[in-house]
């Protein structure tokens, strides 16, 4: 929950047809006159015929003069509802806070003119679905430390640097919670179908898509999880291996879970950007990881170490294909081509490299 206070001014126009027709000046005589008959017409009188002299003394002309009974009224507009009012905030704030907050907006209001540019911290505390814990206090949902910046005319930042997800303590029955990519849901809508069709042992009988459960916390970044005395640092990539990838770093004991960012022993499967995922791999192997839980294959100690093999496979597609394109070459040219050297270095060679190949050709063809 995030409080706002709006000051808004609303003017509602209504213009009769005969104050629309008006073309004196506002705030005369003759315009409040006009008005007033617009809004208080004269009693509607029988229609007339008008005789006019025909230029040059011939005969009358008959010009018609629109019956009473077709002159519209006046419609009056609709009843304007009424501003919504702010609700009850759970988390209320003081009067000296509040005081505070006006005080930082109408010395904005004043110099904004003036400022060139602007960077500030801020700290924001998301109540909305929060929780009350054993002690009675309402804690919030979330917690995000992150960064403003304003440049003028009208070029503007806001970005959360870190947030970090409050858990509720656990109670008998609850279910768990599901965290994944922002992305992740998407991912999974698209293959459903896939899923019972391919992986129905996985999934209780009779298999049905309705198993396959999306997230129901998602990471746009990076989201720290406080599991009491325990901290994960969650990390969602840009594309890489696929489109939602997601990290897990345990602080307390260096352990670093990469998920499918990093395949051991088998041939790595892309389903995303051979750039994407090479600067993944390079961002990894920074980290100060003790452990390393990969995707696929034996946990590691050394990340850089553990990264090497298939960084060199990556990369190998990468400038492989680069050159078949630059010669003409096409994809089935480059796919029983690029890379062969590498099949003596990984299990499972014929499940995927085909398919890597072919994603590498699609992603460069256009570089």
């Amino acid at each position: 929950m995030t409080r706002l206070s709006l000051r808004c001014c609303c003017l509602f126009v209504a213009l009769s047809p005969g104050l629309a027709q008006a073309q004196t000046a506002p705030g005369s005589a003759a315009a409040m006159q006009q008005g007033a008959k617009a809004l208080n017409p004269a009693p509607q009188q029988p229609a007339q015929r008008i005789q006019a002299v025909a230029p040059g003394g011939g005969p009358p002309v008959r010009t018609a003069v629109r019956p009473a009974s077709d002159i519209q009224p006046i419609v009056q507009p609709p009843a304007v509802a009424p501003i919504p009012q702010p609700p009850e905030w759970v988390a209320q704030l003081s009067v000296k806070e509040l005081k505070w907050i006006d005080e930082v907006l109408h010395y904005w209001e004043a110099r904004s003119d003036k400022v060139k540019l602007f960077e500030c911290k801020f700290q924001r505390w998301d109540h909305e679905g929060g929780f009350i814990d054993a002690e009675g206090k309402h804690q919030p949902r979330t917690f995000a430390e992150g960064s403003i910046k304003y440049e003028q005319p009208d070029k503007g930042l806001y970005h959360v640097e870190n947030l970090v997800a409050v858990m509720p303590p656990a109670k008998p029955g609850d279910k768990p919670q599901f965290v994944g990519h922002a992305l992740l849901p998407g991912a999974l809508a698209r293959s459903r179908t896939l899923f019972v069709r391919e992986y129905a042992g996985d999934l209780d009988a009779p298999a049905t898509d309705a198993q396959i459960i999306a997230p129901g916390l998602v990471v746009t970044d990076t989201l720290e999880l406080d599991l009491g005395g325990r901290k994960l640092g969650l990390k969602a990539w840009p594309k890489a291996h696929t489109d939602c990838d997601l990290t897990v770093f345990d602080e307390s004991s260096g352990t670093l879970f990469t998920g499918d960012l990093l395949f051991r022993d088998r041939v790595p499967a892309l389903d995303g950007s051979a750039l994407g995922w090479l600067a993944a791999m390079d961002s990894l192997a920074r980290l100060n990881a003790h452990h390393v839980v990969p995707g696929h294959g034996p946990v590691a100690r050394d990340v850089r170490a553990a990264m090497a093999p298939q960084r060199r496979y990556v990369h190998v597609l990468v400038e492989g294909t680069r050159a078949a394109i630059a010669h003409g070459k096409s994809m089935s040219d480059a796919i029983a081509r690029v890379g062969s050297g590498e099949m003596p270095h990984w299990q499972l060679w014929d499940s995927a490299h085909a398919h890597n190949v072919a994603r590498v050709y699609q992603e460069l063809e256009w570089e």
